[in-house]
């Protein structure tokens, strides 16, 4: 049988801002999968990292794109220089390849159109099957064309 994970684990992040337009504010992003009781909404997980040496406060979600339902990330009270903090929002795509665009408030200044895309395999649950799950899944005869010579 084929071997099953117990865990998927997703480390690439991408950027939604960079510390010199964030005037020292960095934000990244990545799609962890993690379990959503909302089988419409796509966990992200956002990083922000504080590139100064001042402390920052008050970072939090301002607005977004219209037609787009969210759940927002938790605002941030304070932010040590040099310092990062781990959040999540949940983003309903719609079920469409298409990019997330949003505010946010950093000491009560705005910073605009920061982007989230999402790509076509992060709007896919991940599921672990056996030889017969798939087998069932893709329907087609196992005798034919054991699995493992599609490799």
């Amino acid at each position: 049988s084929l071997p099953s994970f117990k865990t998927v684990i997703i480390t690439k992040q991408f950027e939604c801002l960079n510390f010199i337009t964030g005037k020292g504010l960095q934000v990244k992003y990545r799609f962890p999968r993690d379990y959503n009781h909302n089988k419409n909404m796509v966990v992200v997980e956002l990083t922000f990292s504080n590139k100064t040496n001042n402390f920052m406060n008050n970072i939090c979600f301002v607005k977004m794109q219209e037609g787009i339902t969210v759940d927002p990330f938790s605002t941030i009270e304070r932010l040590k220089p040099n310092g990062s903090a781990v959040t999540i929002m949940k983003i309903d795509f719609n079920d469409k390849n298409q990019s997330f665009s949003f505010d946010i408030s950093l000491d009560n200044k705005l910073i605009p159109n920061l982007i989230i895309k999402c790509q076509a395999g992060d709007l896919i649950e991940p599921r672990h099957l056996n030889e017969e799950e798939l087998t069932r899944q893709i329907d087609f005869p196992v005798k034919q064309y054991p699995i493992r010579q599609l490799y």
